[in-house]
């Protein structure tokens, strides 16, 4: 237990989180809408907290709907799962997912 104290006390010191999101699947809500279910990876080594992401579904330049979701925290070298619900399918549109900030817990 003291090793792995000291070895997150190390790791978590110094740098910033790197964030990235993935997209896992689209597809139909139950109860209507539609699901995108992605992934939000920090290969950074530090913990990212309070990290919004932010999903716009685009018709070119033009937002045609935007949903936003905010996990706790986001671990260094780690990822956690979520979903945005949307109205207008995003599979017919473009769609721009990305995590729009973070807190030093």
């Amino acid at each position: 237990m003291i090793g792995w104290i000291s070895y997150h006390a190390v790791v978590s010191s110094g740098g910033a989180p790197e964030l990235s999101v993935r997209i896992i699947r689209q597809q139909p809500a139950p109860g209507g809408g539609y699901e995108v279910s992605f992934t939000v990876e920090n290969k950074g080594t530090r913990t990212a907290a309070a990290v919004p992401v932010k999903g716009d579904v685009m018709d070119g330049d033009s937002v045609i709907e935007t949903q936003e979701i905010t996990f706790d925290y986001v671990p260094a070298l780690s990822a956690a799962t979520g979903a945005l619900l949307f109205k207008t399918d995003p599979s017919t549109h473009q769609l721009d997912i990305r995590a729009s900030g973070y807190t030093d817990p």
